[in-house]
C-alpha cells in the first residue's frame, strides 16, 4: 500500500462520511496507518455509502425466486400489537427514503 504524507492528504477535498470512519480508527493506530486508511477509503469511494438512506446498487449478479406454476397467495396482513404502530411507522418511512 502506497503511503502518502499527510499534507497531501489534507489537500484533497475528503468528504465528511470517509472523515467519520476514519475518525473511529482506535487511538493507538500509527498515523502513518490512519493516513494509508483515508488514501485506500478515498480511492475507493464508491464502495462506502454517503448517507444512512443510500443504498447502492449492484450488477455483479441478480436475484430470482422460482415459484414454479404456483400462483400467488393472497392473505391478509397479520395483526400487530398497538405498541409496535409507531416503530413500524418508522422502519418504513426509513425504508421508503431509501
Amino acid at each position: 500500500m502506497k503511503l502518502v504524507s499527510k499534507s497531501a492528504v489534507q489537500d484533497k477535498e475528503i468528504p465528511e462520511y470517509i472523515e467519520k470512519l476514519v475518525e473511529k480508527v482506535d487511538a493507538a493506530t500509527p498515523e502513518s496507518g490512519v493516513l494509508g486508511l483515508r488514501e485506500l477509503v478515498l480511492a475507493n469511494r464508491h464502495i462506502f455509502r454517503e448517507t444512512e438512506t443510500h443504498m447502492g446498487r449492484t450488477n455483479v449478479m441478480e436475484h430470482r425466486i422460482d415459484t414454479a406454476s404456483a400462483r400467488p397467495i393472497r392473505q391478509q396482513l397479520r395483526r400487530f400489537p398497538p405498541a409496535h404502530v409507531e416503530a413500524i411507522s418508522e422502519h418504513v418511512d426509513t425504508m421508503l427514503a431509501q
